[in-house]
């Protein structure tokens, strides 16, 4: 599965199944992702602004140059994601694995 160049803005992404995906020149904007599967996934160069996250599967093995400001995570599992490369800016997290 490859999710190259996506875009999205004020889109619901519910169940999304992207376990060892590869995301690249991604940008989002006040997206909703829930309960997603990302683990394994190879994110380069995207960007989230003010999206939510809640209960989604984040342990990916890349993060390289990407960036989430202003986002909101809830019970999700972020372990190693800071270490891949991802930045965090003015984000929360609640209740989640790191």
């Amino acid at each position: 599965m490859s999710l190259k160049e996506r875009v999205g803005s004020g889109v619901t992404y519910h169940k999304e199944e992207a376990r060892g995906a590869r995301m690249k020149s991604g940008s989002y904007d006040d997206c909703v992702f829930d309960e997603g599967v990302y683990e394994g996934a190879d994110i380069q160069l995207c960007h989230f602004l003010d999206c939510t996250f809640t209960v989604c599967d984040l342990r990916v093995e890349n993060a390289y140059e990407t960036s989430f400001m202003g986002c909101t995570f809830k019970n999700c599992d972020i372990r190693g994601l800071e270490a891949k490369g991802a930045r965090f800016s003015d984000c929360t997290f609640t209740d989640c694995t790191s």
